[in-house]
């Protein structure tokens, strides 16, 4: 049996590396998710360089995802605060929940 410690980055460097230098001798394999867009929508920059963890290279899988989720709701100026809101909302799950969803992928590949 592998163990996998499956996670979402977004610029906690300080975080991944105790993670990675704790865990690594219980995980067998380590995946790595980053998003181009943080939750909100707005666009944030790549921050995971795998170069800056050559130790772990071997055990990592890292995705970026480049592209908006296709389900996303429109943001009608013309709607009322209450309907913004509720669709900015769903907006922020529906990234993070990709995000989430986009896991697999890095198991499957690990």
């Amino acid at each position: 049996m592998k163990i996998y410690d499956c996670f979402m980055f977004s610029d906690e460097k300080m975080i991944l590396d105790i993670r990675l230098n704790v865990l690594s001798d219980y995980i067998d394999h380590f995946v790595i998710i980053e998003s181009k867009y943080k939750h909100d929508g707005s666009v944030k920059n790549k921050n995971f360089d795998i170069n800056e963890y050559p130790k772990f290279k071997n055990k990592i899988s890292y995705i970026y995802i480049d592209e908006e989720p296709k389900n996303l709701l429109d943001i009608n100026v013309k709607d009322d605060e209450s309907k913004k809101n509720k669709n900015l909302l769903y907006n922020t799950y529906v990234r993070e929940n990709s995000q989430r969803n986009m896991i697999s992928e890095g198991i499957h590949n690990a």
